[in-house]
Order: structure tokens, then C-alpha cells, then sequence
């Protein structure tokens, strides 16, 4: 029912509030009086608001009356611009010279004008094109400028350019314009505003904006909630969310799916939990999207149970409630119960799309199942969905995943469309299973096929020609990451360096290193455990003070590195400080890698009773590296007895191990123990040891 606006007696301020309230943007107002045939039918209608007014003759309200008289022959604007005189005449419903019994006969021009700032498309307001978003701020000031008062209208129009081009700068130019015209508490106008701010990040503005809005509607609360969601500030959203509630706002589905939003996270389960209370009391915890949002959060939350309980007690469940509760399973690792609810969804006959798929394979991932991803792919096939990129791609994943290699090649040959990254995980994949060549020349095919690679690609290529050795691969390659302009990128940079040490060109991978403008611990790591392998220990001792020098803090592995350069260089000593340094300077606590380095530090350089001693002080139970390191000391200075008493050590750990035979066997034949050398290897005969060819 129309709401009738009657003021019979006001005071001055009274008649002022509703004069702003409804005659702020005249064109809110439908002129119905031309096709008016019931005189019970009002004159104008609010487009917003929907509230009836009277003008003409005796029912003229007496607030209007008093109002108009106030500003007696004041002129708007003349007809040429858009605009008529309004005088007394009016109020007394007098016919006025411009015709229309005294009508407001502003609109036809006003639109036209709303239209044209609004809409813009080389359009031109006297002269003034409005094809673009700052030229229709532009007009919108001049017209303000100029004494014009636009419509509601107008500047949602125009706030909603500037929400989709996400342009900050026009949105408060727009909102100076609202200031300037008194139209900021135009709910209509206010909440665009605040769209607006939201969608450029600002929230801060968005917020001044709603605090000054003294009415709100359940609109602009959830506009300024759904914000703070959007933006991870949950607890600001829970205050509002409290806030609208006490003041008696009434939260719709709306509101509730952008506060679930906020709450899921396990920091935020006691805010989700309430609003499930209320949520349960207002009878909408079975809606199907309230619902699906809830068990969503407490997904998020890690609450597999609560979810579950959410779900079984959903009205008419579709496809989105199935996937957040499969996807819910697969990432908690309930690969069995999200495949059950799989095969439950098509018996209650609900289809499955591509999303379902993506989530039960992942599902599958965690059961490691490679007859389940089969048995997926039969359904996928069933759906007609294995041509769906994402559907393939996570095909061509799970497939390598689970050991089927051949399996994934298959689904990907026959993919009609891929992108970078189902290229790159089939390239990574294959690199993975050893399977170098074939890796490179997919490389190869991805970029005659017009597929440009990325960052991903490049390191999975590199760790192909890893598994092929091939030290030209690797200059292959980077000659396309430079043709891509990817050198730069800080993972394709410690691929390369890696790769580069580990294929044997170390002054190569030092030249990348060189170049490389952003560097972290990995990169510097990587260079001085390269420099390192290749016995270039004082330089990587001095990669390693650089590093310290540029604020980089060194972590477990970077002490593996220089203690493995130190002892390649015979540095003892200061493998000894270094030792230290780690755990009194940096807080590192040693691991058996550093053990296992200071072991084989101490026995090169022939401290071999210390380097036992070191052993047998260790926290940590060593492992065969380091009973490894000793060995090969006591074979390098002929050690006969210790050598004995560490291969004993070592065949404990490991009884097959060849390598710790053959040692022991060039320790004894050093000492010219052939007797013994010749029971070492009847002992290898018996146990079914083999020696691994080109191993002395």
C-alpha cells in the first residue's frame, strides 16, 4: 500500500527534513498527472520508495505549501537547461504559463541529461562528451556548477562505472559531487557509493560513508558486511553483523552468506557458531544456500562432523551443497567418504559437474588409489566431461600421482584443448618418473603448439634434464627461459643454478647467480653446496660471508653447505667455528646432516680418533652417512682396526649395503691383508652382496 505524506502543521524543521527527504532529487518522482483519470490517484510516485504525494489544488499538504512559499520566485533553471519556475502558483495550484496545470515539467530534459552523463558513449551534453568515465564527472560537476541539482538517478548511474572500472579516484570525485548536492543520505545513492568503495578496497571510506548514513537499510548493512568479509576482516564484520541485530535490522540469506564468509577460518569457529545460532532460530538452516554457506564454514573450520550434520538436514540439495561436502572430505583426507557420497549423489539423481569431479580426485589423491582415479574416470567419461580442461587436467595430475604415468600421457593426447599448466604438469610428471627425453620434447611440442611456458614449466623441464644429465639440455632450456624473459623469475634462477652444479658446469650456474636481482636462502644455499661438490671451498666460504653480509639469514641447510665446503677445502678450523656458531649465534640445533659433515671434516683431515669421539657424543643416533664418512677415512689412512669396528656399524644399519664391503675390502687389501680381503668376499657370495660395476 502507497505510503501518503501528510503534514498538516510542522515546525520549521520538521518541514526542512522532509523537504530534503523527498525533494533532494526531484526526478525520483513518476508525474503521473497527465494520464491521471481517478482524482484519488496520486500526482507524483517515489521510483524508490514507492511513496504517494498529492501537489495540485486544495490537496496540496500544508508542509509543501509552507516550503514553496519559503522560496516564492526563486528560479530553478529555465526551460533550456532543465527546469521550470516554481512560485506560489504552484502551492495554490494555479495554472502556470509553461502549461500543465502547474506541473513540476522538469523531467524530459533532466532525463535526457541523466541519461547522457550516465550512460555516456560519445554522447555530449552542450558541447560536453560523455564517452568516457571522466568526462562524465566532468559534466556532472559543471551541471552542479551551474545551480543543477541532479537526480538519484544520475549518480548511481555513474557509481556504477566506476564500480565496474574499479577507478578509486572517480569514486570520490562522484562522492564530492554527492556531498555538494545534499544527496548523501539518499539510501539509493549511499549504498552505490559504498559498492563503490568496497570493490576499489577501501573500506575505510566505505565506512565513514555508512556511519553517516542515519537511515540504513538491511541493504547497506550487508554491503558493508559482505566488504569487511571480502576483505578477511572478520571481526569487524561480527561487529556489524552484532550491531544491525541491535538496532533491529532484520539479517536476510544475504546477510548471513557474506558473514559465514568471514567466520571461516578455526580462529574464527566461536563467531561462526553463533551465527549459526541465529541463523537456526530465524528457521533458515535447511535453505539450501544458507545451509550450503554454513557447512562450508565449518569445512573451513575443520568441523567434518558439524558439516555433515548440516548436510543430511538440507532441503532439496543441488549440485553445490554435494561439492563442499565431497571437497570437504577430500581435503581432510576422507577420501573413502567423500567417494561414498559421490556414488550417494547420482542414486538420488543429482548430476555431477566438473567441480564434483576436480573434488573427488583429489579425494582420490589421499587414498592413493590408483583402481579409484580408473573408476573416476569412468564416470568422468559417462558424464561426457573428460574434454572439460579442468576435468583433464586433474585426470592427467592424479593419474601421475598414483603411479600410472602412461595412464595420464593417455588422457592428455587426447585433451582437444590445454593450457600452461596442464602442460606443465604432464612436463613435471614425466621429469619426476625419470623420463627425461620425453619430457623435453613435450617441452618442445607445448611451444610449437603456441603455448607460451611459464615459471612452473621452466623448473619442471629442469628437473627433466636432471633425470636425462645432459648438461646441453640444460643450456637448451635456458635459452628459452631467456626468450621468455624468465631468467628473472626467482625460482627459474635457483633451478638454474642448481641444475647448472648439478650437471657439472659450475661456472654457469655461478654467472646466473651473479645475474639473479632477487635472491633467498635457497639460491644462496644451492650456490655454495654447488661450489662445494666441485672442491671450491674458500670461494663458497666467501659466497657464504656475502650472504651474511647482505642480511640474509642462513638456516639448517646453508650450514650443510659451507661445513661440506670446508671439508672439501681441509678447513678445519673453521668448520670447527662454524659448528659452533650454528647453534650459540643462530639458534640452529644440529641435525645428523651436520654430525655427519663434521665427521667427515675431522676424518679427511686425519683426526680420526676425534672424529670417532665425535660419534660417540652425538644426541642423535647416527645414521650410514656418517659411519660412511669414517670408513672412508680409515680407508683413506689405512685404519684397519677402527675401519673394522665401523663396517660392523655399517652392515647393522644396513646388511646389503655393497659399498661398505667393498670399503672394507680396500682397507684390508692397503694393509696387505689378502686373507682377510678374501673372506670379505666370501661373506658377499653368501649374503648375496653384489658389487655395483665401476665401484673399486
Amino acid at each position: 500500500m502507497d505510503e501518503y505524506v501528510a503534514v498538516d502543521s510542522a515546525d520549521t524543521q520538521t518541514i526542512e527534513q522532509l523537504w530534503e527527504e523527498y525533494f533532494a532529487g526531484p526526478f525520483q518522482w513518476w508525474d503521473n498527472r497527465v494520464n491521471k483519470r481517478n482524482p484519488r490517484s496520486p500526482d507524483f510516485k517515489h521510483k524508490v520508495t514507492g511513496k504517494a504525494l498529492w501537489i495540485d489544488g486544495w490537496s496540496t499538504p500544508a508542509w509543501v505549501k509552507a516550503k514553496f512559499k519559503s522560496v516564492a520566485q526563486v528560479r530553478l533553471q529555465s526551460h533550456a537547461t532543465f527546469g521550470t519556475r516554481y512560485s506560489e502558483d504552484i502551492a495554490r495550484g494555479k495554472r502556470h504559463p509553461e502549461g500543465n496545470n502547474g506541473r513540476i515539467n522538469t523531467a524530459p530534459e533532466s532525463a535526457r541529461v541523466s541519461r547522457q552523463i550516465v550512460q555516456g558513449g560519445g554522447g555530449s551534453v552542450h558541447g560536453q562528451s560523455t564517452s568516457t568515465l571522466t568526462e562524465a564527472i566532468a559534466v556532472l560537476k559543471s551541471r552542479l556548477q551551474q545551480g543543477i541539482i541532479l537526480d538519484s538517478y544520475t549518480y548511481v548511474g555513474v557509481l556504477k562505472r566506476c564500480l565496474k572500472h574499479k577507478d578509486l579516484m572517480a569514486a570520490m570525485q562522484v562522492h564530492d559531487c554527492i556531498i555538494k548536492s545534499r544527496m548523501e543520505q539518499n539510501i539509493y545513492v549511499a549504498n552505490n557509493l559504498l559498492s563503490a568503495y568496497i570493490r576499489c578496497g577501501r573500506l575505510l571510506e566505505a565506512r565513514v560513508v555508512f556511519d553517516a548514513l542515519v537511515k540504513k537499510d538491511v541493504f547497506s548493512w550487508n554491503i558493508m558486511i559482505g566488504g569487511y568479509a571480502q576483505q578477511n576482516h572478520a571481526e569487524d564484520a561480527m561487529g556489524l553483523f552484532n550491531k544491525m541485530r541491535q538496532e533491529g535490522v532484520q539479517p536476510n540469506e544475504v546477510t548471513y552468506l557474506s558473514i559465514l564468509k568471514a567466520c571461516a577460518s578455526p580462529s574464527t569457529l566461536k563467531w561462526g557458531k553463533e551465527v549459526h545460532a541465529c541463523i537456526r532460530r530465524c528457521g533458515l538452516e535447511s535453505d539450501v544456500r544458507v545451509g550450503t554457506a554454513l557447512l562450508k564454514m565449518y569445512a573451513k573450520c575443520g568441523c567434518i562432523k558439524e558439516a555433515r550434520h548440516i548436510f543430511d538436514n538440507l532441503n532439496n540439495r543441488d549440485v553445490f551443497s554435494w561439492n563442499v561436502m565431497i571437497s570437504a572430505y577430500a581435503e581432510s583426507g576422507c577420501g573413502e567418504e567423500a567417494y561414498r557420497l559421490f556414488l550417494q549423489m547420482q542414486r538420488e539423481g543429482c548430476a555431477p559437474n566438473a567441480i564434483t569431479f576436480i573434488s573427488i580426485l583429489n579425494a582420490c589423491a589421499s587414498l592413493g588409489a590408483l583402481e579409484w582415479v580408473k573408476e573416476v574416470h569412468r564416470h568422468i567419461l559417462d558424464a561426457d566431461l573428460e574434454s572439460d580442461l579442468r576435468v583433464g587436467s586433474a585426470l592427467v595430475h592424479m593419474y601421475a600421482k598414483s603411479g600410472s604415468i602412461d595412464d595420464a600421457r593417455l588422457v592428455f593426447d587426447r585433451m582437444e584443448e590445454r593450457n600452461v599448466i596442464t602442460w606443465s604438469v604432464m612436463i613435471g610428471r614425466l621429469a619426476q618418473h625419470g623420463r627425461g627425453l620425453e619430457a623435453y620434447e613435450l617441452f618442445l611440442q607445448m611451444q610449437r603448439d603456441g603455448c607460451v611456458p611459464n615459471a612452473v614449466t621452466c623448473v619442471s623441464i629442469l628437473n627433466a634434464c636432471a633425470s636425462a644429465g645432459a648438461l646441453e639440455w640444460v643450456k637448451e632450456v635456458h635459452r628459452h627461459i631467456l626468450e621468455a624473459g624468465l631468467e628473472s623469475d626467482l625460482r627459474v634462477g635457483n633451478a638454474l643454478v642448481h641444475m647448472y652444479s648439478k650437471s657439472g658446469s659450475i661456472d654457469d650456474a655461478r654467472l646466473v647467480f651473479d645475474r639473479m636481482e632477487e635472491r633467498d636462502v635457497l639460491t644462496w644455499n644451492v650456490m655454495i653446496g654447488g661450489l662445494a661438490q666441485h672442491g671450491r671451498g674458500y670461494e663458497a666460504l666467501e659466497v657464504f660471508r656475502k650472504m651474511k653480509a647482505e642480511g640474509v639469514k642462513p638456516d639448517g641447510y646453508s650450514f650443510v653447505a659451507v661445513l661440506s665446503a670446508c671439508s672439501h677445502a681441509g678447513l678445519v678450523d673453521e668448520g670447527r667455528r662454524l659448528f659452533l656458531a650454528m647453534s650459540q649465534d643462530y639458534g640452529i640445533e644440529p641435525t645428523v646432516l651436520h654430525y655427519a659433515c663434521m665427521v667427515d671434516l675431522v676424518g679427511r683431515a686425519g683426526h680420526l680418533e676425534e672424529a670417532r669421539l665425535f660419534i660417540g657424543n652425538m644426541p642423535v643416533e647416527p645414521d650410514k652417512a656418517t659411519w660412511g664418512a669414517l670408513l672412508g677415512a680409515c680407508r683413506t689412512y689405512g685404519n684397519v682396526e677402527l675401519g673394522e669396528l665401523v663396517a660392523e656399524e655399517v652392515l647393522k644399519l644396513e646388511p646389503h649395503d655393497a659399498s661398505t664391503y667393498v670399503l672394507l675390502s680396500n682397507i684390508y687389501a692397503g694393509a696387505g691383508k689378502w686373507d682377510m680381503v678374501s673372506l670379505v668376499r666370501t661373506m658377499m657370495h653368501e649374503r648375496g652382496v653384489r658389487k655395483e660395476p665401476g665401484r673399486c
